[in-house]
């Protein structure tokens, strides 16, 4: 969004961080208020004309039980609150791949999706405001769905996956290894 678009935005903020969503929205919102005051934010979803989630769900190290469903399991207890968002007004919903989440549910109502790696508030807001152009690509495969996740062989040395095992928008990208999108 440049300069000409962005005076025309009233952005609604929320972020789900697998733990106190409240405060991490705050502490979002400001830094974002802070970082380009040319953006303004607004606290009511009634009156936003396009939205920024950030979805940040997080994994044990210590239980021994893998997950990689974006829910309750993974410290995101409100799902459907993203989803209300999202159809509500256009959301760019960034999310933060510590593992290859299955985004099946949250990925189809996001108007973009910006795959975060533990990077800085600042950085989305560059790539969000066109002053950087994203040049990152994924490091892993994200599954269709829990299906394809149930199915896939495993760890088997030169196994090609099942192209139905790669999510794939509605745009018909595919989210395979090494796939990202960069500004035309």
């Amino acid at each position: 969004m440049n300069d000409s678009v962005i005076k025309d935005v009233k952005l609604y903020i929320e972020m789900f961080p697998g733990g106190n969503d409240a405060a991490a929205t705050q502490k979002l919102k400001e830094t974002i208020k802070k970082y380009d005051t040319s953006i303004t934010v607004t606290d009511n979803l009634e009156e936003a004309t396009h939205g920024f989630v950030w979805v940040r769900p997080v994994q044990s190290n210590w239980d021994n039980n893998p997950r990689i469903t974006i829910g309750p399991e993974t410290g995101i207890n409100n799902v459907n609150r993203i989803i209300e968002i999202q159809k509500k007004v256009p959301t760019i919903t960034a999310i933060n791949f510590t593992n290859p989440w299955l985004i099946d549910q949250i990925e189809p109502n996001a108007a973009a999706v910006i795959s975060t790696f533990g990077v800085k508030a600042e950085a989305i807001v560059d790539v969000i405001r066109g002053k950087y152009n994203p040049t990152g690509k994924l490091p892993f495969t994200i599954p269709a769905s829990k299906e394809a996740v149930d199915n896939e062989v495993g760890d088997i040395p030169g196994y090609v996956e099942d192209p139905s095992y790669v999510y794939k928008n509605k745009n018909g990208d595919s989210y395979g290894f090494d796939f990202g999108l960069t500004y035309k």
